[in-house]
């Protein structure tokens, strides 16, 4: 349907409905593609508008019109099992009645085929096995469509927004796309140590990121500086290191919020004048002022369809594992707290009481992530983050939460501020030190494909030059020898006509020989003085 000779083909459900095990249909199961929509849509008006409020109206209509299929088609519906002869179950007649509708209604007639050959019902037969529950088929689960589209409808009525929301919807100005498989150089001017983040994660120091994991990095945490919001995507099977990359993506962001907090000369100092206020549900007034603008924006939200992946991560990097065990004496960034919402996450449905195991597996370096998604889940984090947790067993005592340290003494073992601002400005000059150090190397390798060039260059000039110079000595030294050969010739005809000039005849030869003889002499004199004027060039 495209003239785009690159464009690619792909395949799609036109709708979807549910069938009772034994052959009646749910009532009001009926799903509409969005996809096949939307393709009806374009090929009619070159756009597709209000792609979310369009379709619901739509959406509508093709419902209204299934109805009336079923009805004229006496399709039977419900959970009767009595048979009936003013209705049928669902057949194969029933479905390309429906099909043909949806395809109607979308406008796509001619455009899509089953398999090159036209429109066709392909039946697709599956053995799947039975739940314990059984979930309630009147429920129809929309599988067919986005499951965040209408999520986008609302978001997309409020407003442009963020950055990163206009970017999603695709509302902003198209940005350049790079193929960095045909341009190695953006690869390697990303991964310049002049773009590499201050920190990086507490892992094993002898094993770098990959090229790949490094350009991610440094290209987020670059574009991330340049707005007040970003949107990235980044794609890879299992086991790729997407996690790995993530952890250096925090440990950025950690630290670009360390050199903020590190500008402060008091900790009271990351709050302004403004406070906001609240009654609790104990009817206490609360308040809390607002931190600064330089200290706020860090925060990172993983999102994804698949629960398990999200929980995971979030689980994974504040464990203990996830530092190097060289690391680990000096990583504490309340692990106390961390432990218990580790534990707790790890917990079937969360919940405010943790385990007491004590291994690693269970344990935290740093409150860094928090497992959340679900309401159950976020509340089980905010009480475990602010009130601590109960620990298993009986009499077992409760762990501290943030509340416990606001309201507690400064810690001994903790460095006061002034020094830890101190202890981290050298720590900072010294890797600045050290990438401008980086950044050189970096940059002469770069010019060194471009030098290595230009003495190849050079040196094929030089040779051709050599060339030229021996042939024009070979060139030279046959001229001296010409030149050498004509003297030569030269002096010779000098001393012959020399000679003949000396043998002049005297007046009694020309007398004796009537004149022949000095008219002989003449013309042989000529020939010799011509024969000399020519060698000299007179």
């Amino acid at each position: 349907m495209d003239d785009n000779p690159n464009a690619r083909s792909g395949q799609s459900a036109v709708m979807s409905l549910t069938v009772r095990q034994n052959g009646s249909l749910v009532e009001n199961s009926f799903v509409c593609s969005q996809c096949v929509w939307a393709t009806g849509r374009y090929l009619r008006a070159g756009q597709l508008g209000d792609v979310f409020s369009d379709f619901t109206a739509d959406e509508e209509q093709w419902k209204e019109r299934f109805r009336e299929v079923v009805v004229r088609n006496r399709i039977r519906t419900g959970g009767d099992t009595t048979v009936s002869t003013s209705t049928h179950l669902l057949d194969k007649e029933d479905l390309w009645d429906l099909v043909t509708a949806a395809v109607h209604l979308a406008g796509v007639e001619g455009k899509l085929t089953l398999g090159g050959e036209g429109l066709g019902l392909w039946i697709s037969s599956r053995q799947i096995p039975l739940r314990d529950e059984q979930p309630d088929p009147e429920q129809s689960s929309d599988f067919l469509n986005s499951f965040f589209s209408r999520d986008l409808h609302e978001l997309s009525k409020r407003g442009l927004g963020p950055e990163s929301v206009r970017r999603y919807l695709g509302s902003g100005p198209a940005r350049e796309r790079i193929d960095v498989g045909e341009n190695p150089g953006v690869v390697y001017d990303s991964v310049a140590p002049d773009l590499i983040p201050d920190g990086r994660w507490p892992a094993d120091p002898t094993q770098a990121l990959s090229v790949s994991q490094q350009f991610a990095v440094n290209r987020i945490i670059a574009d991330v500086a340049d707005s007040s919001d970003g949107l990235f995507a980044v794609n890879g099977p299992p086991d790729t290191g997407k996690t790995t990359m993530l952890r250096d993506i925090v440990a950025a962001l950690v630290t670009r919020r360390a050199q903020a907090l590190a500008e402060f000369a008091r900790p009271s100092d990351a709050f302004t004048k403004t406070e906001y206020s609240w009654i609790s549900k104990t009817d206490k007034r609360r308040s809390v002022r607002q931190l600064r603008h330089s200290v706020r924006g860090a925060e990172i939200i993983i999102a994804s369809s698949n629960n398990g992946a999200v929980d995971n991560i979030s689980l994974e990097i504040p464990g203990e594992k996830a530092v190097f065990e060289g690391y680990r004496d000096v990583s504490d960034y309340f692990t106390d707290i961390a432990t218990a919402l580790l534990r707790s996450g790890r917990e079937p449905h969360g919940g405010t009481e943790t385990g007491g195991s004590g291994d690693a597996e269970n344990t935290a370096w740093g409150l860094v992530s928090g497992r959340l998604g679900s309401a159950s889940n976020r509340s089980a984090f905010a009480n475990t983050l602010m009130f601590g947790a109960r620990q298993a067993g009986k009499g077992a005592e409760k762990t501290i939460g943030l509340s416990d340290y606001l309201g507690a003494s400064p810690r001994q073992d903790v460095m006061p501020w002034g020094t830890a601002r101190v202890a981290f400005f050298v720590a900072r000059d010294r890797v600045d030190r050290l990438r401008v150090e980086r950044q050189g190397l970096h940059l002469a390798h770069r010019e060194r494909p471009g030098l290595v060039a230009s003495i190849a260059a050079d040196r094929s000039q030089l040779d051709r030059l050599e060339r030229q110079l021996s042939a024009a000595e070979n060139s030279a030294a046959l001229c001296r020898l010409t030149v050498s050969a004509t003297a030569v010739d030269e002096q010779k005809a000098r001393t012959d006509v020399a000679a003949h000039s000396a043998a002049k005849p005297n007046a009694l030869e020309v007398v004796f020989t009537l004149g022949r003889s000095v008219k002989t002499w003449r013309a042989a004199q000529e020939e010799l003085t011509a024969k000399l004027m020519a060698m000299s060039g007179a």
